[in-house]
């Protein structure tokens, strides 16, 4: 069996990233940079990673637009399609989505404060729980692991791609705040030795942003 490799991305840089905004379940495209970024990230995956048309598995994407174009490009390069799947869904916020966090902090600071200090319990008012995303993560590298070996291709945000390096620990999203994940960053995770887990050989590589 070929090595297995899962190869995390979070999307590129939208308007909304650029001024600190919840972004959730609204389709936000990206920005100009981010679309930079989206090539940028096709380039690595293929020269730095060696990733191929024949090594890859599946190249799957949340189905919002911001993840599907930073996606596309590299999907392009391999020949391929990126195909939507839940797992890789955004968080939803609820009532946080297209909000500021100072004003969030003003009308709602007690529940931030929650959010800041206890994410393993929190649930987004009128949304998700991290919870809930995290088991749809440690699903999707279930999934994964049952396959044959080769590169999956994994486009989604930074919610589920920081749980899927957590479920990949084995930890869950009390870790959240001590995982990294910046806009267009790839993360990497390999079959262990045992082939019942996965070990993170790259966490939020971002070089080939610079």
């Amino acid at each position: 069996m070929p090595p297995q490799r899962v190869i995390i991305v979070r999307h590129g840089r939208t308007e909304y990233n650029r001024e600190g905004l919840f972004r959730g379940l609204l389709d936000v495209p990206l920005d100009s940079v981010g679309l930079e970024q989206a090539e940028r990230t096709a380039t690595f995956i293929v020269e730095r990673l060696g990733v191929t048309a024949e090594t890859t598995r599946a190249i799957y994407s949340s189905r919002l637009s911001r993840a599907m174009a930073t996606a596309a490009p590299t999907a392009r390069r391999l020949g391929g399609a990126p195909v939507t799947h839940p797992g890789l869904l955004d968080v939803d916020v609820g009532r946080w989505e297209g909000r500021a966090i100072a004003d969030v902090l003003a009308t709602e600071g007690s529940v931030y404060q929650a959010w800041a200090s206890n994410p393993a319990s929190f649930a987004y008012p009128g949304g998700e729980s991290l919870r809930v995303v995290h088991e749809r993560g440690r699903a999707l590298l279930a999934e994964i692991l049952a396959g044959p070996g080769g590169d999956y291709l994994l486009f989604t945000h930074r919610v589920p791609a920081k749980l899927l390096v957590a479920a990949a620990l084995g930890i869950g999203p009390e870790a959240f705040w001590r995982i990294q994940i910046d806009n267009a960053a790839l993360s990497v995770l390999e079959r262990d030795a045992a082939g019942g887990g996965f070990v993170v050989t790259l966490l939020n590589a971002t070089e080939h942003l610079r």
